[in-house]
């Protein structure tokens, strides 16, 4: 492949994760084989002057590497740090996803003033066809938010995500929705990104990882030599949690006045630190050898970060066979300890003072015990071998999708009785349309009635017309039969692309005001019992007196509508329901987005479609068992048998809510059955039963 890959600076003395995995992956793809060329900035580096051009434009080789380098432009640094300190000064407690963070005079400042380079994109967009994917890296800088939508249908984001103000931008969400691919470091980094942008990012999006390569035996420095110690890799950063780090230490020093651990910094910055504590040592930058040394011959190393995309120094302790600790508050670091349960992890001063003294009482064994899990998962995900197999897997399956090869002579036409906006059967069709149409096939939706405002998407069927004759439903299937037709059983499936959208952002708002969300999206009629829904949140009250219950979806039966509302004055509940009926697809994401139990009572689902929705976007379900419930569901969610008891239902509710651990296995299981119906495996079915060929076969 010819691949270009964009970042602000380039080199390979540069600190820093995104810089190091810029470097790795420029010099990796290239000894596999593919054309590389890097295109940066002539900034040295991320400590340098942003505006002040200090390398030289134009074309050079690094280690026979091409690197083209373009100037940055005249920009308001003044600007810049005004909105970035506005940013910086946002707690993440108060960050609501899809909701906005600044005004758009503030984020068109960010963008433009950010570091970038306007001859940068000119050049990428020139010459955009002659490469087959570039890469961005990291997701928050000018030269990533500025030049991806020039070559938008080869763009792969490396994003190195953090939860951070930075990723509640609405451009960056516009770019992870518009990207021709996205690629993560961890899998909580993509799950960060899925509750950030939504699922409708999930089919152009992998988990490749990052390498790390093993240390070598290294060098301990002199002044180390015979001490125990837990060791701080990386640059001197309050921003980084270091002085969590020393407080804690502190603290246990006064309950451990005898203890002989040292607490260690290596890095840029921890040489002019005054700790006036013998037993804290800042070494400053050391040498690669010192490095290696170091991670060898410490007890624990130390990554109190919450923002964090990857950590090459926890991958690298690992490598070595020693046990790490993580902040509790960063979803990566504390979601891959969690994976691998290969050391420890706290959010507070307290916690981080436990953490030196289980360190401390630990027997080498112990602490050798624990590194080998970490070791074991950098081995079967870490090792750069591996990294770059799923890069280039996942780079051919979106080139793959950018140029798809049609079938020949492949042509399929779905057949509707009535379409109209929201109705579960012709949002399916359109989905399995849409997906036909993206593998190159031709397909068309037809329907013997189409409602007004589906006019132009779906066509009407007209008897006699282009050899089609409208059947009445139950002689459908003796008319295919006799036609010749075999019968075609789709699988229920999600469209994720339907859901890549903004949810309206005033909404979204609204509904994240620290009171829990319960959905229900169904028409509002008997057969969906919204009135039993009431019912039962009167009850689950009791247990979150603050909620919120959204009945979302056509009021088709005018007399039973007017029930349910009845109902919900008749129990003083107009202020905790809400009953909008139609809403737009942005509204309904929404919806979606914003909470924490998904709710059905209904008997029967001709498609299934809300609980797969309800899957697609991560929420625990909590349905009426009914065959249909169990087709969709294949065994995950929650299946409620009867409601005979309604405080025992609301309990229920309240414990999918409240129970972390509850929760997570809910979620677990939906997660794999939602992983299970591949829509790809539809589309092959349908091409399948159109050529006459028997689908392949999925494990």
């Amino acid at each position: 492949m010819n691949i270009a890959l964009v970042t602000p600076w380039f080199g390979k003395e540069l600190a820093g994760g995104a810089e190091r995995l810029a470097w790795d992956l420029a010099f990796g793809l290239r000894t596999r084989g593919h054309s590389t060329t890097v295109y940066s900035t002539c900034v040295e580096s991320f400590a340098s002057p942003w505006n002040k051009n200090t390398l030289k434009p134009g074309l050079s080789l690094v280690d026979e590497l091409p690197v083209l380098r373009f100037p940055v432009g005249r920009v308001s640094s003044v600007s810049f740090r005004a909105v970035n300190r506005k940013l910086l000064a946002i707690e993440r407690r108060s960050l609501k996803p899809g909701a906005p963070i600044l005004d758009e005079s503030e984020t068109e400042r960010f963008v433009r003033d950010n570091i970038g380079s306007s001859q940068l994109v000119a050049h990428l967009a020139e010459r955009a066809k002659t490469y087959d994917a570039v890469l961005f890296l990291p997701y928050l800088y000018g030269t990533t938010l500025q030049a991806w939508r020039a070559v938008a249908d080869r763009a792969a984001i490396v994003p190195c995500l953090h939860d951070e103000a930075y990723a509640y931008l609405e451009p960056v969400a516009e770019m992870m929705r518009g990207s021709a691919a996205l690629f993560f470091n961890s899998s909580a980094e993509y799950e960060l990104a899925r509750r950030l942008y939504g699922p409708g990012i999930a089919p152009r999006s992998a988990v490749v990882g990052s390498g790390v390569a093993l240390p070598g035996n290294g060098r301990l420095p002199r002044a180390l030599a015979g001490k125990k110690f837990v060791l701080y890799i990386g640059r001197w950063d309050e921003g980084k949690n270091v002085t969590l780090l020393v407080d804690a230490f502190r603290r246990f020093r006064a309950i451990a006045p005898s203890s002989a651990l040292h607490l260690v910094f290596a890095g840029a910055g921890s040489e002019s630190q005054h700790f006036a504590d013998e037993n804290i040592l800042g070494l400053g930058r050391v040498s690669d050898e010192e490095r290696d040394g170091l991670l060898r011959s410490c007890s624990a190393l130390l990554q109190p970060s919450v923002n964090e995309s990857f950590s090459r120094s926890i991958m690298e302790a690992w490598a070595c066979g020693r046990p790490v600790a993580v902040h509790s508050d960063c979803d990566v670091t504390a979601g891959v300890l969690a994976e691998t349960a290969a050391g420890w992890q706290a959010s507070d001063t307290a916690g981080w003072q436990g953490i030196y003294h289980e360190i401390d009482v630990a027997a080498p064994s112990e602490l050798a015990a624990l590194g080998a899990r970490g070791e074991t998962y950098v081995r079967e995900n870490a090792a750069w071998e591996r990294v770059f197999d799923r890069y280039e897997e996942h780079l051919s399956a979106m080139v793959a999708r950018r140029d798809p090869s049609p079938p020949r002579g492949v042509r399929v036409t779905q057949l509707l009785e009535r379409a109209s906006y929201g109705d579960a059967e012709t949002v399916f069709a359109l989905q399995l349309d849409s997906l036909l149409r993206a593998r190159g096939v031709q397909a068309e939706v037809l329907a013997r009635a189409v409602a007004e405002e589906m006019r132009g998407v779906v066509r009407p069927a007209i008897n006699g017309a282009s050899g089609f004759r409208a059947v009445p439903t139950p002689s459908a299937r003796h008319a295919r039969a006799a036609a010749g037709v075999k019968p075609l059983d789709a699988a229920p499936f999600v469209d994720f692309e339907r859901w890549n959208i903004a949810p309206d952002a005033s909404l979204v708002a609204g509904l994240q005001d620290g009171r829990r969300n319960l959905l229900v999206v169904a028409p509002v009629a008997p057969q969906n019992r919204q009135l039993a829904c009431v019912d039962l949140f009167a009850r689950y009250l009791a247990f979150d007196p603050t909620a919120r219950l959204s009945l979302v979806g056509p009021l088709l039966d005018g007399d039973y509508a007017r029930s349910v509302q009845e109902r919900i004055e008749a129990l003083a509940l107009e202020h905790r329901i809400l009953m909008p009926g139609v809403v737009s697809q942005p509204a309904l994401a929404a919806f979606y987005r914003t909470a924490q139990l998904f709710i059905s009572l209904r008997e029967s689902y001709p498609t299934g479609l809300s609980l797969l929705e309800a899957m697609a976007f991560d929420l625990p379900i909590c349905a009426l068992a009914c065959e249909d419930a169990r087709a969709v569901l294949g065994g995950s969610g929650i299946l409620v048998t009867h409601l005979e008891r309604p405080m025992e239902v609301a309990a229920l509710w309240h414990l999918s809510i409240a129970d972390t651990a509850f929760r997570a296995t809910v979620l677990a299981g939906q997660r794999r059955r939602i992983a299970a119906i591949s829509s790809e495996r539809i589309a092959e079915e349908v091409v399948a039963a159109a050529t006459g060929r028997k689908a392949p076969t999925h494990g």
